[in-house]
């Protein structure tokens, strides 16, 4: 009963799912007649939503009041709590413990790489532990808290990509950034010691040797340096 009759005009805006219980996201907004040939159904907050490929993987989510009005294709199943007998952030908890991760592994069958499809009608046979309700809720209470923990931890590090950003520019004269290649790149010019001026290129590689590499590789490609300079500390390589 919530399906979604697609008006061709009308704009949507799809979801999609991370692994491991990380949670919802938002696609960009489509138009109906570009939705392609699924069947869509509406998001509604504390619904819990199953994606039908990766499953396997922990890909499950709650929604949440922002997410309501969204739409999920029908290769994502929704779930909804029965009232007074369970809460839903309890169990989205659940599944994303071990017991629940082994019921979704469990109920993933296929063997085409990444992508084993859920039966889902078989996992809603399954039966899981219900603690009583105020418990129930205390476990939802506590998911709150960790969600709003996450969202502050992610603002705070929004502002310290920008504020990193802003430090980088004021070190340069005429400096300039853009996105390329998933990376921030700002360009300008160094003052050096004898009164000149060096054209450098600027970015920040990420953690590990292996987006350092990438990310050293492009900046190659793009400016052609006539030298590499690292630097950074555990691991984020500047």
């Amino acid at each position: 009963n919530r399906a979604v009759h697609v008006v061709d005009e009308d704009e949507y805006t799809p979801v999609g799912l991370y692994n491991y219980g990380r949670g919802m996201f938002h696609k960009m907004a489509t138009r109906g007649r570009e939705l392609g040939d699924s069947s869509f159904f509406y998001i509604e907050a504390d619904d819990l939503v199953l994606s039908g490929q990766f499953a396997w993987e922990g890909a499950v989510a709650l929604a949440r009041k922002e997410d309501a009005g969204c739409v999920a294709s029908h290769r994502y199943p929704i779930f909804t709590a029965r009232p007074n007998m369970a809460h839903p952030g309890y169990l989205f908890s659940f599944f994303r413990t071990d017991t629940g991760h082994m019921l979704l592994n469990h109920h993933s069958r296929g063997a085409a790489g990444r992508n084993r499809p859920l039966n889902d009608r078989t996992l809603a046979k399954e039966k899981i532990p219900v603690p009583p309700m105020p418990i129930q809720k205390q476990i939802g209470e506590m998911l709150e808290q960790e969600i709003r923990l996450r969202e502050e931890v992610e603002r705070s590090n929004a502002f310290l990509l920008e504020r990193r950003a802003a430090l980088i520019s004021a070190a340069l004269r005429d400096a300039s950034t853009r996105s390329e290649a998933g990376i921030d790149v700002t360009v300008g010019l160094l003052d050096s010691d004898d009164g000149g001026a060096v054209r450098v290129a600027v970015t920040v590689g990420g953690m590990g040797l292996v987006n350092a590499s990438a990310t050293t590789q492009y900046l190659i490609d793009a400016y052609g340096p006539g030298a590499v300079i690292f630097s950074g500390i555990a691991g984020n390589l500047n």
